[in-house]
C-alpha cells in the first residue's frame, strides 16, 4: 500500500473514530435521561428498559467501536512513519550520493585546470624557445646604460651567416654597443661559417687588461639580465693575438 492509500485510510479511521466517541458520548447521555425521564415508579415499565438497552448498545458501539479505529489508526500511523523514515533515509543517501558526485566534479574541473595551466605554460615555454632572440628598445637603452662605463672599448661580431635570426640578434647588440659608444674594428665581415655553435660567445685574450675582462664579463652579465640566451658566456682565447679587444660571436639559437 502506498503513501496515498495510507493517507486515506487515515483520514477515515480519524472520521469512525470521532463517530465512535460521539456514540458513547450519546450513549452515557442517553441513558441519563431515561433515568429521569422514567423516574416515577410507576411509569418503570418496558419503554424505560428499551431505552436504557438501546443507548447502552450505543455506549457499547462507541467504546468498541474506539478501540478497533483506534487501533487501526496506530497501525496506519505506524506505517506511515516508517515510510517517512524511509524516505528520510533514501533522502540522506541521495544527498550524500549527489555530494560525492559534487566532489568528484570538483576534482575534474581542478584537473582540468592544472592540465589547462600545464599546457598555457608548455606553450609560452616553446613559444619563447622558438622566437627568435630580440632587444627591446628599452633593454637596448638598459643594456648601453650598464655598459657605458666602458667606452671606447674595442669589439668586433661574428655571426653564423646561415642564420638570419643569428644576425638580427648580432645587428641588435652592435646596435646596443654603438649606443655605449664603445669602438667597433672590422675584420673584413661581420658573418662567419659557423656550424655547429649554438649560443653566444665572448671572447677576450687571456693576457687583456683587467678592463677589457670586466667589460667582457659586463656584456654577460647585461645580456643575462635582459632575459638573452641562457648560453651566453665569458670564454678565453688564446689564439687571438691582439691584447685588449672583445670577439662577440653569435652561433645558432638552437
Amino acid at each position: 500500500m502506498d503513501k496515498t492509500a495510507l493517507e486515506t485510510l487515515l483520514s477515515s479511521y480519524n472520521w469512525w473514530m470521532g463517530i465512535s466517541t460521539i456514540a458513547v458520548a450519546v450513549g452515557i447521555l442517553g441513558e441519563y435521561a431515561a433515568h429521569f425521564i422514567f423516574e416515577a415508579e410507576a411509569r418503570r415499565n418496558k419503554r424505560e428498559m428499551t431505552v436504557s438497552i438501546l443507548f447502552g448498545a450505543l455506549v457499547l458501539g462507541g467504546v468498541v467501536g474506539e478501540y478497533i479505529f483506534g487501533k487501526k489508526l496506530s497501525q496506519v500511523s505506524e506505517q506511515l512513519h516508517q515510510m517517512a523514515d524511509t524516505e528520510v533515509a533514501q533522502a540522506n543517501e541521495d544527498a550524500a550520493a549527489a555530494r560525492k558526485d559534487a566532489e568528484g566534479l570538483r576534482l575534474q574541473i581542478a584537473q582540468t585546470n592544472e592540465r589547462a595551466a600545464n599546457a598555457e605554460r608548455e606553450t609560452a615555454r616553446l613559444t619563447a624557445q622558438l622566437a627568435d632572440r630580440t632587444l627591446t628598445d628599452k633593454q637596448v637603452q638598459s643594456i648601453a646604460g650598464k655598459l657605458i662605463v666602458f667606452k671606447g672599448q674595442e669589439y668586433t661580431l661574428t655571426a653564423y651567416w646561415q642564420s638570419k635570426e643569428s644576425l638580427g640578434i648580432a645587428n641588435r647588440v652592435h646596435q646596443t654597443l654603438q649606443m655605449a659608444r664603445w669602438s667597433y674594428f672590422d675584420e673584413g665581415s661581420k658573418s662567419m661559417m659557423m656550424g655547429g655553435v649554438i649560443g653566444i660567445f665572448v671572447f677576450t685574450h687571456p693576457d687583456a687588461d683587467e678592463r677589457t675582462k670586466q667589460a667582457a664579463e659586463g656584456i654577460v652579465e647585461a645580456l643575462h639580465g635582459e632575459g638573452l640566451e641562457a648560453a651566453t658566456k665569458l670564454q678565453s682565447s688564446q689564439n687571438n693575438p691582439k691584447h685588449n679587444k672583445i670577439w662577440i660571436s653569435f652561433g645558432a639559437k638552437r
